[in-house]
């Protein structure tokens, strides 16, 4: 290609990675902002800095021993690039960091012990090219969740991946030994796309950290507005009402009946389980977001759990005359923080309860597999709109329903399963047709990871 070679294009990656190193140190000067993962992406650049500048300053002694030092930090600075990527995914990042580490490693000693074979080498670096930017495909192209921004960088990522994938079965197949400076095509298109992903990712990467504080910033101020709501309506409600029947007894002492006294006695009763109920779940919220509640794990009985809870429910479910079927409970135990698995299992089993109408039923089973346990509570109650399902388990959804018997509710609790669910690195999910009942199932590992 002429007027383009492999040296022009390392000459133009070196100047755009110390523009953007210099970038990103001025913004972590400047802003002095606890960004560890944006110094990580600096240092993970820095390595693939060094590597192209010393491909500039000894482009003859590429092909021969210092290639053995470039390569692994190449490797190195590239692992650290997509790892902080992929931890903006949503995905879980403690497996994929164990892979990317191993990886990583086996392509270096695959790379070392290849010797002198060009052409070993070129495939082994393809190939771990393919893999690596692979995790960005999984964490950004083929997610649902993913932002615009983030859906561009996997493309990109997908882009990178064939490029590289044509370079090494192009290699493989015609047995050609590329020297890195080599002017062949499918070299300079390859160092093409290289070059081009270089430059973009920086800039693509402050975008993410921009989109991802903007979110934390809106969930931040719909905290705050839950909190304050919270206070403001739902806990001083049951609390006026409290005082509201206490003046009233005061008052009229004399004039009640037993048979009144005894309804005002039972509402005001009610309300104080209200108000408790609520200002437990909001304390137990509120801790959840200061960090103050702290994941202790150990081993769970999960029939004992269940009975448990449902013994502390009985009332609840007695009042309506609600049957909790626990029959398809399965023997088994698995690792969990018991305070945090009482809570999701308490207010999963009392939301059911709250919606299902007198005479009804309350189910609750359980599955074990592919080293996951899956508790299910399905009720025949009044359901769930299908447009209020995404909005369950928001702090700014919004979604405050009645019960059955005109029971509040302010759906913090199901935020609350939530939370404590991603602690343990679980999934929850709801299915529901409005009027005929609601299905919530959460899945956690058996052996849950601090």
């Amino acid at each position: 290609m002429q007027g383009l070679d492999i040296h022009s294009l390392v000459t133009f990656v070196l100047f755009g990675f110390f523009m953007w190193i210099t970038i990103f140190i001025i913004h972590i000067v400047i802003y002095r902002g606890n960004e560890e993962n944006l110094k990580s992406y600096v240092f993970g650049k820095s390595l693939q800095f060094i590597v192209c500048l010393l491909y500039y300053l000894y482009p003859d002694r590429i092909d021969n021993s210092l290639i053995v030092i470039t390569t692994p930090l190449l490797y190195i600075g590239c692992a650290i690039e997509i790892y902080m990527y992929y931890l903006y995914s949503g995905k879980e990042t403690k497996r994929a960091k164990k892979q990317i580490i191993w990886l990583t490693a086996i392509s270096i000693l695959a790379f070392i012990l290849s010797s002198q074979n060009v052409t070993i080498r070129v495939v082994v670096t393809s190939l771990y090219f393919v893999l690596l930017y692979s995790f960005l495909i999984y964490g950004y192209t083929l997610n649902q969740n993913s932002t615009q921004i983030q859906k561009t960088m996997g493309w990109i990522a997908v882009i990178f991946v064939v490029a590289n994938a044509a370079r090494g079965i192009f290699t493989l197949i015609q047995g050609v030994e590329l020297p890195v400076f080599s002017d062949e095509v499918v070299q300079i298109y390859t160092g093409l796309v290289w070059a081009a992903v270089a430059i973009c990712s920086p800039l693509i990467f402050l975008f993410v950290i921009k989109e991802k504080d903007n979110i934390n910033l809106t969930e931040l101020n719909a905290t705050k507005s839950k909190f304050f709501r919270i206070i403001g309506h739902d806990l001083k409600g049951p609390i006026g009402q409290f005082i509201a029947f206490f003046d009233l007894i005061e008052n009229n002492y004399d004039k009640l009946s037993d048979k009144e006294l005894r309804k005002y006695l039972k509402a005001m009763k009610d309300s104080s389980e209200r108000s408790y109920k609520l200002l437990e779940n909001l304390l137990d919220w509120a801790r959840s977001q200061t960090g103050a509640i702290r994941f202790k794990p150990s081993q769970l009985n999960i029939r004992e759990l269940i009975e448990e809870n449902t013994n502390l429910l009985h009332r609840q479910s007695e009042v309506k005359n609600i049957r909790i079927n626990t029959s398809n409970i399965k023997d088994g135990t698995f690792t969990g923080d018991r305070n945090m698995v009482n809570t999701i299992i308490r207010n999963l089993v009392s939301n059911a309860i709250k919606f299902t109408h007198e005479g009804g039923e309350v189910t609750i089973s359980n599955e074990f597999h592919e080293g996951n346990v899956t508790i299910s509570v399905e009720d025949n109650g009044i359901g769930i709109r299908e447009s209020d399902l995404p909005k369950l388990f928001k702090i700014d959804g919004g979604l405050n329903t009645e019960g059955t018997n005109n029971e509040q509710g302010t759906g913090l609790g199901l935020i609350l399963c939530k939370e404590f669910i991603d602690q343990h690195h679980g999934e929850i999910k709801a299915i529901s047709t409005a009027g005929l009942g609601s299905l919530f199932q959460f899945s956690i590992p058996l052996q849950a990871a601090s």
